[in-house]
């Protein structure tokens, strides 16, 4: 079984694809967005806010294609609602009968390829509701925690692995009771510089003493002043 994740993502870079090929035609304005954001054309329509849909219904005036390639991208999405694997192969022949020909030799080729080659093992999502999803979280965590630990042994490196998700909730724990009751201090991970730096004492500024004649001579002052 191949992971959905995985496959949906051919979809948004097929948009992509179509995106920056019509971004190639635009002449560029000074001081103007010549073409729609990339992240904006990746939400699904229901998660956008309103101003965003406007904001998109704005492109799909001036850039038809555009809009076909997003509608195209927003009803391969609606085959992973299917209920079975039976359900989900009419759902995909029928989407793969609206996609123009243009689109399925170029921009869409990647997403149509990988559904040819492996659609037995994508279908069989359907059937069995399994994903790695976890497994590349964890994967991600165990690379950040690698990059941060360059200096460190291999047992202090493998406690992190192990325990660092653990003590990061309970550090998140602390703080939310600090916040909501000024409870203890939440933990910080590490002493505050003024705790783990001991106090040094002041150090008290002494006036140079004067020379004897100096002396002699300041004393010679205070005995007039008194006469």
């Amino acid at each position: 079984m191949i992971d959905r994740f995985h496959i949906q993502k051919y979809a948004n870079d097929s948009m992509d694809n179509v995106r920056k090929r019509l971004r190639e035609d635009v002449k560029e304005t000074p001081g103007e967005s010549v073409m729609c954001d990339k992240d904006l054309l990746r939400k699904h329509w229901d998660k956008l806010s309103p101003k965003e849909q406007e904001n998109l219904q704005s492109w799909f005036r001036h850039m038809p294609e555009l809009k076909m390639a997003y509608d195209l991208k927003e009803a391969y999405f609606e085959i992973w609602g299917a209920l079975s694997s039976a359900i989900a192969r009419r759902r995909y022949q029928k989407w793969l009968e609206q996609l123009p020909m243009e689109y399925r030799e170029k921009d869409f080729r990647p997403l149509v390829s990988a559904m040819k080659n492996w659609g037995e093992f994508i279908f069989n999502y359907f059937d069995h509701r399994y994903t790695n999803a976890f497994t590349e979280q964890a994967n991600r965590q165990i690379r950040d925690i690698l990059r941060a630990s360059r200096t460190c042994g291999f047992e202090t490196y493998r406690a992190k692995i192990i325990y660092g998700t653990m003590l990061r909730k309970q550090m998140e724990k602390r703080r939310v009771a600090w916040k909501e009751d000024k409870g203890p201090r939440p933990l910080t991970g590490r002493k505050r510089r003024s705790d783990a730096r001991p106090k040094k004492a002041k150090k008290i500024r002494l006036l140079p003493t004067p020379p004897p004649l100096q002396i002699s001579l300041l004393d010679n002052l205070a005995a007039q002043s008194v006469i």
